[in-house]
């Protein structure tokens, strides 16, 4: 299953780039070299007591972090993380399955 999820991941990534405008200010798309990398992952769960009253259930939720690495400009630079994302899934209980539910991004 993970390596179904991690798949997913890298393709919502790519659609990310592919949704972004030419031009935009953030991210630069020319400032990217196309590396990425997992970096984190978060699981938790989310129950709250009023879930109840409005008819919906627990959810185990997913987040990975992905960074993206930007071309080296400047001399005596080694840190090249660029672009944030989080990409962020919940687990449908009853059909066995992930459901992405969104992609955050964050300047790094």
């Amino acid at each position: 299953m993970r390596a179904v999820i991690e798949a997913e991941v890298w393709r919502l990534v790519a659609q990310y780039f592919s949704g972004l405008p030419p031009g935009s200010a953030f991210p630069g798309l020319e400032r990217l070299t196309g590396e990425c990398y997992l970096s984190a992952e978060r699981y938790w769960v989310q129950d709250e007591p009023w879930f109840a009253k409005v008819g919906r259930q627990r959810e185990v939720c997913l987040s990975f972090f992905v960074r993206c690495l930007e071309r080296q400009t400047a001399f005596n630079t080694s840190d090249r993380d660029y672009l944030g994302l989080e990409v962020h899934f919940r687990w449908l209980r009853e059909s066995v399955r992930f459901q992405w539910t969104a992609t955050d991004s964050s300047s790094i």
